[in-house]
Formats: C-alpha cells, sequence, structure tokens
C-alpha cells in the first residue's frame, strides 16, 4: 500500500529544475482472525489475502509455521490392570487386563489468537491467546465407576479434581485410575490338614467408595485341633467364647486392601511367634 493516497498536481514554470517524488509502499499485513464470521481455515495454494486472488499464496512453509488456534485435552482412563497378578482369576480368564472398565472421560479447552501475515515476506505476528468463553479449567470427576471385586487406585485423587487456569501453551494432561482386585483371606493350615472353606473370602466392596473395601461379613472357619492366628501374629476371636466351631472373627483388613490377609492355623500345643514392627521416629519423645 502507498504511503500516500495520491500524488498532487504541481505549476511549474520553463525555468523550474527537475525535481521527484518518492512514494514509499510498505507491505500490507493480512489479518487472519479465527473469530471472524467468515473466517475459513488457510490451506496451500489459497491467497493469503481472501479479496486479492492474484496475490501471494499459502504453501507449506508458511502453513508449517501459522498457529492460531490451540487445544489443551484432558483424559481420565479407568482400566484393569495390566498385571495378571492384580485381577481375580474369573477376569484372568476373560482376558480383561489393561482393558476399559468403562469410558475414558474427556474434557477440553480451546484457544484462539489474531495473526497477523507479512505476505511478502512471510514474517507472521500473534496477538494474546483468548479462551473460548473464557473457559480455562479442564474439570475433574468426582465420581468412580465402580467394579464388583475391584478397588480404584492411580491417579483417583487427581482425578476428581478441576485443573484451572490452562493456559494454551500447556501440555495435554493424562490421568490413569487402576482397578486391582481386592484381597481376600488365605488360609494356611499345617502338614496333615485339610485347608477349610472360607465363605465369600474376597473384601467386599465399599457400597460408596470405589477406593476402600467394605466390612467383612465372613467368618473365619473352624479346624478341630489348630487354633487361627493373625497377621499380627494373635489368635482370632471365637464368634461365641463358648464355642468356637461357629468360627472366628476376621482380623482387621490391611493398609492396602489389594493385599490377601493369611489366616494361618497353629496346631494347638503348638508355640506361636510373634513378631512386632514398631516405628521409631523423632516424635517418640513427645
Amino acid at each position: 500500500t502507498p504511503a500516500v493516497a495520491d500524488v498532487p498536481a504541481k505549476t511549474v514554470a520553463a525555468t523550474d529544475k527537475d525535481f521527484e517524488e518518492v512514494v514509499v509502499y510498505k507491505t500490507k499485513l493480512i489479518t487472519v482472525d479465527p473469530k471472524a464470521p467468515d473466517y475459513k481455515e488457510p490451506k496451500k495454494d489459497q491467497p493469503i489475502n481472501p479479496n486479492d486472488p492474484n496475490g501471494p499464496k499459502w504453501t507449506d512453509e508458511l502453513l508449517a509455521k501459522f498457529k492460531n488456534t490451540e487445544e489443551v485435552t484432558r483424559t481420565i482412563s479407568y482400566t484393569y490392570s495390566t498385571e495378571a497378578s492384580e485381577l481375580n482369576q474369573a477376569e484372568k480368564d476373560a482376558n480383561k487386563a489393561g482393558t476399559n472398565v468403562a469410558d475414558a472421560f474427556t474434557t477440553k479447552v480451546n484457544y484462539t489468537r489474531v495473526a497477523k501475515v507479512n505476505p511478502v515476506t512471510g514474517e507472521i505476528t500473534y496477538g494474546e491467546w483468548e479462551a473460548k468463553d473464557n473457559d480455562t479449567t479442564l474439570e475433574g470427576k468426582a465420581e468412580l465407576p465402580k467394579v464388583a471385586g475391584y478397588v480404584a487406585t492411580g491417579d483417583v485423587d487427581s482425578s476428581k479434581k478441576d485443573v484451572t487456569s490452562v493456559k494454551a501453551e500447556d501440555k495435554d494432561i493424562t490421568e490413569k485410575v487402576v482397578y486391582k482386585a481386592l484381597g481376600k483371606y488365605v488360609p494356611v493350615v499345617p502338614e496333615g490338614f485339610t485347608p477349610p472353606t472360607i465363605q465369600n473370602p474376597q473384601y467386599p466392596n465399599n457400597p460408596t467408595d470405589p477406593t476402600k473395601p467394605g466390612t467383612p461379613t465372613t467368618t473365619i472357619p473352624y479346624v478341630p485341633g489348630t487354633t487361627p492366628v493373625g497377621p499380627n501374629g494373635k489368635p482370632l476371636t471365637p464368634k461365641d467364647p463358648n464355642d468356637p466351631t461357629k468360627g472366628y472373627e476376621v482380623p482387621d483388613l490391611p493398609t492396602d486392601p489389594t493385599e490377601n490377609t493369611t489366616i494361618t492355623y497353629v496346631k494347638d500345643g503348638s508355640q506361636v511367634a510373634v513378631t512386632h514392627f514398631i516405628e521409631v521416629n523423632s516424635e517418640t519423645d513427645k
């Protein structure tokens, strides 16, 4: 575009010297606004200035450095563990390892910015990124899928929380909630004894929190001639102190609900070795 709209006429005399006037032309920057009503995504060989079909065209090189839209995605997946040892036997047979428990939860934030393109030099300058609808939050999902016989592990806490103040330059977020089989009570008997059958040996699901086990309601069976001992080395409490054949109360669940609880049956008259682990820290003198 010329620096002046026109060069005015000038009256001269025969005795005037020659003179010249210089009109400077500057490259007209082309504004590319993705929010414009008639906006079309630039493509190769199309004119940079839609109003000048014979002007410079978009090239592969120019398109490669052109970026006026951005999207940041958050994906939360819910899958079975990929480790066969962390699945229930029935799930091993069904080849559930690594498969989806539920559809992944995906949320996105989108940004645009105005670009000014110099069609002669190929230089591009940009305005500030603007979030669509001023939304810069990637929402979390508070409710977790519930799976019978399994407990949710992995990125549980972070997946429930919103990620706020997301910027266009931020990387995509991937979070994985992994479902592992709940542990169970495993009886171990002395040589010569038949292991008892524990009804519903697996810890139950928590009805409201998929990250925790529920309260066990099963009974540890009585094995004549033995006493069942929990992981802490202490004999279990009989359901009926006057009749141990009615079975025993279950011991407390482990901190990790995916770990099994071994119930060791000790032959009556045998000695039981009990090992106590004491945590010592700087607070012990208070």
